[in-house]
This record gives structure tokens, C-alpha cells and sequence, in this order.
């Protein structure tokens, strides 16, 4: 039997590879610890953006909303705008919309007719007896009820505004404020008779801060006081981004006073920097707060579904817009195409559609003529149209034509709209998302195609807002403890005691603050 002979040179070579092995090792594991050394410098990273995105309350979406009770769909009752009708208006109408979404339940077709009785070269305007009118003339606004009489008006930026046309008997703005809320501009072009139909491309909000820096102004409305503070030495007003503008207001030094503007318009600054502010005040909540500027816009297809816009008749028939389908109930016709008769004897003209619907005599609407009140051809008034649920027709009565050619061309251009006698129901392909941003104090403004020139009636709709809940269960102490067991308990001490106990909440504190009355002598002690 052999035996295995090592000899020395042997036993180096495997010295020399051991080692070589034991090199390779130490060589992996430095790679190892530089890996290691790197990735506890990436998680060191990531930690420190972890904590400033928790410090800042940044989400993923990079927006973390304020506490909010529920959903804006399930909060019913809160802010709940069925019949709301606005093109420009204060987010709400109260502070208890929280920072978050709104959102729209259902849109609501809305007409009405845009007409204007003033152009350049008119010297008059005779009004039509009993209608009411909103008249801005020389800047001044009234409201006004017609007696066949006339309003001299010096034209150029003179307009009258036959509202009982505008809106139908019975649902005239009763004062011009009213109006100009509706219609915020100081200026609109002359307009002869068309019929407006809501054809909104959006809805633009502004939150808190109303005073947008890149730009130099805030937009205001009327009738609303703003709390104006931060950097700044002058404030001026004008009722457009080209008019001239008149100084409102000389800052004093406590840097801080208060604007009601007289009219819709815009408040401009000067020496602004990222501290200054204009917001509205609501009863000392939130005044003097500093929120940047932000503004956002949500983009509501309607056009997509409406290419003519969405309707709605005096009779409360209107097309409907949901997340899900749209339902047209309306259908706009140019009256010059329609085959139009005379009736020599009785003074009017006449004609039928067959696709029409008419249960009522308020069942149509048009950019020319005043719906008139009855169903009956009898003492027809000049320039009123009307329809009978009879004989389904519609009977115009136009004084300036005397047969129905020269009619039929006279009305060519002038839009009609009646009801559909079969409703077309659409479904959308996957459901709309209807929400949009908005904020307690903040405002609304539909966006329209052409911002100069009204192109879309008010909005009409039901909204549906979420509850700032963090100022709510602030507030409760004050609104529901001091209206009940604390009264109760207060007004047995003030026997006992023969003091007089007057109880008011401290904001600052957060806590009550009673102050004892001695009803005897009238010295008090706290």
C-alpha cells in the first residue's frame, strides 16, 4: 500500500491559495460594508423626507386635507344649492364649508333671454307697461316698472334691461343688487334679444386669500366687506382691468382696514409682497388669518353632452345633468324655419311642431316675444307669444307684419325652445367626477367661452359641501352648552347669590368668562 508524500513546495502552493481565498473574502466583505454604508445613507434620506413631509402634513398627493365629518355626499342638508343660481359668488354663503371638495349632485338647465333696449344711437327707450326694467345709466342702477313711458339715456355705456323678458312674470330680481350679483360686470355690449342657455366650460375657485400677487389685485363683489392686511401703502378700485382706478383706501399704521365695495370689481396694491391678504369677513372668524393665494379649476364637460347648451322653460321643465347620464327635455329651434299661417281676422300668427310637448301655456320660451300669462287667443297683446295645449300650437301676435312671409323672414335668426313630448336619456361610459376644490371664505365663478361677452346663463344646481368640523366642535361650547344646562344652572346661582352673572366665551382662551354683578350696589368682582 502506497502513501501520499506532501512535500514542502506543495504545502506553499496551498498556503498561497488559502490565502488568496481568504483575500477574495475580505475584498467581498468591504464591497458589503460600502453597500451597507450606502443604503444606510439612502434610508437616512428617505427618513429625513419622511419627517419633512410629516412636519408640512403633506400626503401622497401632496395636499392634506383639514378634519372633515363624512363625505360631501353623505353630509346632507349642508350647503345643499338646489335652485342656486349664481355666475359669481362667495363660496357656501356661510364659513362652514370646510377646505376640501364640493360636490355637484346634479346640474339644472337654465334660460333666460339676454336682451338689451339701448345702443349707441339711442336717444330713448319707451318701456312696455307693467314689465320691469334694470336700468344703468351714467353707472347708476335702479329697478324700474314700465308704464308706456320713456327714460332718456345719452348712449355708449348706457344699458336698459327689460328683466320681466329676461327672467318671465313673477321671477324678476327685485332689486339691482340682486341683478348684479347675477351679472357681476359694469358693462355689457349691446345685445339685441337672445336666448342664454347654461354652456359653463368650468368652475374656477379661490380660497381664502381673494389678493393673487403675480396679478396685483383681488376680485370683489359687491356688498361684501374684505379685511385687507399685510405689506402694502395704497389700495384702488375699478370696476375693470381697463378702467381707470380711484384710491379707496390710505393704509394706517395698525396696517389693516376693512372695504365694502359699491359695485363688483377688482382692489389693486401697491408695495405687496407674500404677506398681504384681502379676504372676506364673516363675524370675526378667521380675520387677519394669512393663507397664500390659490386658485383652482374644474372642467365640467357640458358642451360634450349640450353642444347648444342645457335649457329650462318658465313651466320648471329643464334638461338634467348627472355623474351617470344626461337627460334632454328641450329642443331650440330658429322660429324663420318654422311654417308659419296668419290669421287676418284675430292678428296673428300661428304653427306646429310634432315633436312638442305642450301641458301648459308657459311651455316655451323665445329670444323675441313675452310668454304671455293665458291660453287663449283673446286680446292677444303686440310682441307676446303663447301656446294652446288644445290645438298644439304657439300663436304670435307681432304688430309689424301683416302675413306670414314677411313674418317668417322677420323672426329668422330669433330662437325658440319648447319641450321635447319624448325626453332623450344618455348614459355616460364610465361615471363623471363632479367634485371639485373649495374653501371656507373662499369664491365660485363658472367659466364661460368668451369671459367679455356673457355666453351661458347662471348656474343652477345642486351642491353638496363638507363640514369644516375642526371650527364646528370649536364652536360648540358657544352655540349649544351656553343655550342650555349653563343657562339654566347660571340663572338658580344668580338667585342664590343676589348677583347678576353675565357669561362670555373667550376666543383667545378658549374658555368662559363670568363676570358678577351686584345687584344691589352695581359693583362687580371677576
Amino acid at each position: 500500500m502506497g502513501r501520499l508524500k506532501i512535500t514542502q513546495e506543495d504545502d506553499s502552493v496551498r498556503k498561497v491559495a488559502y490565502l488568496d481565498e481568504v483575500q477574495d473574502v475580505a475584498d467581498d466583505v468591504d464591497d458589503l460594508l460600502e453597500d451597507v454604508d450606502e443604503l444606510q445613507g439612502d434610508l437616512e434620506t428617505v427618513k429625513t423626507d419622511y419627517l419633512a413631509q410629516m412636519d408640512t402634513k403633506a400626503n401622497i398627493d401632496g395636499y392634506y386635507e383639514p378634519l372633515s365629518v363624512g363625505t360631501a355626499d353623505n353630509l346632507a342638508g349642508k350647503g345643499d344649492g338646489v335652485g342656486a343660481t349664481f355666475i359669481h359668488r362667495t363660496t357656501g354663503g356661510d364659513a362652514d364649508v370646510a377646505d376640501g371638495t364640493a360636490t355637484i349632485k346634479s346640474i339644472k338647465g337654465n334660460t333666460i333671454v339676454w336682451n338689451q333696449l339701448v345702443d349707441d344711437d339711442t336717444e330713448s327707450v319707451t318701456l312696455i307697461s307693467d314689465n320691469k326694467y334694470i336700468t344703468i345709466i351714467d353707472n347708476i342702477s335702479a329697478l324700474v316698472v314700465g308704464g308706456n313711458s320713456a327714460i332718456d339715456v345719452t348712449g355708449g355705456t348706457d344699458m336698459v334691461f327689460n328683466v320681466t323678458l329676461m327672467f318671465g312674470t313673477g321671477n324678476e330680481p327685485t332689486t339691482a343688487a340682486e341683478f348684479e350679483a347675477i351679472f357681476p360686470d359694469s358693462y355689457y355690449p349691446y345685445d339685441t334679444g337672445s336666448l342664454l342657455n347654461f354652456n359653463a366650460t368650468g368652475i374656477k375657485t379661490v380660497g381664502f386669500n381673494q389678493f393673487d400677487l403675480s396679478k396685483g389685485y383681488a376680485k370683489v363683489l359687491a356688498g361684501n366687506k374684505y379685511v385687507i392686511g399685510g405689506a402694502l401703502t395704497k389700495l384702488e378700485f375699478a370696476k375693470t382691468l381697463t378702467d381707470s382706478k380711484v384710491e379707496i383706501i390710505t393704509i394706517t399704521e395698525d396696517g389693516m382696514e376693512v372695504y365694502t365695495p359699491e359695485r363688483n370689481g377688482y382692489i389693486f396694491v401697491t408695495n405687496a409682497d407674500e404677506t398681504t391678504i384681502i379676504h372676506l369677513k364673516w363675524s370675526g372668524i378667521r380675520d387677519g388669518e394669512f393663507e397664500e393665494y390659490w386658485e383652482s379649476e374644474r372642467e365640467l364637460p357640458i358642451v360634450t353632452y349640450f353642444p347648444d347648451g342645457m335649457h329650462s322653460l318658465p313651466s320648471g321643465v329643464c334638461d338634467e345633468f348627472y355623474n351617470t347620464k344626461t337627460i334632454k327635455h328641450i329642443k331650440m329651434v330658429d322660429m324663420g324655419s318654422l311654417s308659419w299661417s296668419f290669421s287676418a281676422s284675430s292678428n296673428y300668427f300661428y304653427c306646429q311642431c310634432q315633436d312638442r310637448k305642450i301641458s301648459t301655456f308657459n311651455a316655451i320660451r323665445s329670444s323675441k316675444y313675452l310668454v304671455g300669462s293665458r291660453v287663449s287667443t283673446n286680446n292677444l297683446n303686440d310682441k307676446e307669444i303663447i301656446v294652446s295645449v288644445a290645438s298644439n300650437r304657439i300663436f304670435v301676435r307681432d304688430d309689424d307684419f301683416t302675413d306670414a312671409n314677411s313674418f317668417k323672414a322677420g323672426v329668422a335668426g330669433a330662437m325658440l325652445i319648447y319641450e321635447l313630448d319624448i325626453p332623450i336619456e344618455t348614459y355616460v361610459d364610465e361615471p363623471l367626477n363632479l367634485s371639485y376644490k373649495v374653501s371656507d371664505f373662499g369664491t365660485e365663478e363658472i367659466i364661460s367661452d368668451n369671459e367679455d361677452i356673457p355666453q351661458t346663463s347662471p348656474f343652477v344646481g345642486n351642491i353638496v359641501y363638507g363640514i369644516n368640523a375642526v371650527d364646528t366642535l370649536r364652536r360648540l361650547p358657544t352655540e349649544y352648552i351656553s343655550k342650555n344646562s349653563m343657562i339654566n344652572f347660571i340663572s338658580g346661582l344668580e338667585s342664590a347669590i343676589k348677583h347678576n352673572i353675565v357669561m362670555t366665551w373667550d376666543e383667545t382662551t378658549q374658555k368662559y368668562k363670568f363676570v358678577f354683578i351686584e345687584k344691589e350696589n352695581g359693583g362687580d368682582e371677576e
